[in-house]
C-alpha cells in the first residue's frame, strides 16, 4: 500500500510513497496566480501535515501520480479502490483541496489518534 499526500516533486525513497494534494510550486496551475514566499513557505508546511495524506495501492498511487485534485479523485473512486481506506473514503464529498480543507482534516485526524491512543 502507498500513503499518498499528492505533491508533484515524485515519490519518497521510502516503503511509502507520498503526495500531496497542496501545490509546493511557485505558481498555483488553476489560476495562474504567482503565491507570495510566505504563502509558498505555508503551504509546503501544510503538504507534510497529516490531513493531507491518503491510503492508496500503490498502482493507484502510480496512476494518480501528477494529476490535480479532481483527476486524482477521479482515479481514487471510479474503480481505484479509494472507497476500501476510511482514510481515502472522506474526501468522496470534497470538491476541493484548499489549505483550509487540510487545516481542518489534521486537527480532525489528530484528536482521533489522540482517543485512539489514549492522549487525549
Amino acid at each position: 500500500f502507498a500513503l499518498s499526500a499528492w505533491c508533484p516533486e515524485g515519490p519518497v525513497k521510502t516503503a511509502c510513497k507520498t503526495r500531496h494534494a497542496l501545490e509546493r510550486g511557485r505558481y498555483m496551475r488553476k489560476t495562474a496566480r504567482r503565491v507570495t514566499p510566505s504563502g509558498l513557505c505555508k503551504r509546503r508546511e501544510q503538504c507534510d501535515t497529516l490531513g493531507n495524506f491518503v491510503l492508496l495501492t500503490n498502482k493507484v498511487n502510480q496512476k494518480a501520480d501528477r494529476l490535480d485534485y479532481r483527476a486524482k479523485k477521479e482515479v481514487y473512486f471510479n474503480g481505484g479502490g479509494g472507497q476500501d481506506f476510511a482514510l481515502t473514503r472522506d474526501l468522496v464529498d470534497q470538491e476541493a483541496w484548499t489549505s483550509e480543507v487540510v487545516r481542518k482534516r489534521t486537527e480532525r485526524l489528530a484528536e482521533i489518534l489522540m482517543m485512539e491512543w489514549s492522549l487525549a
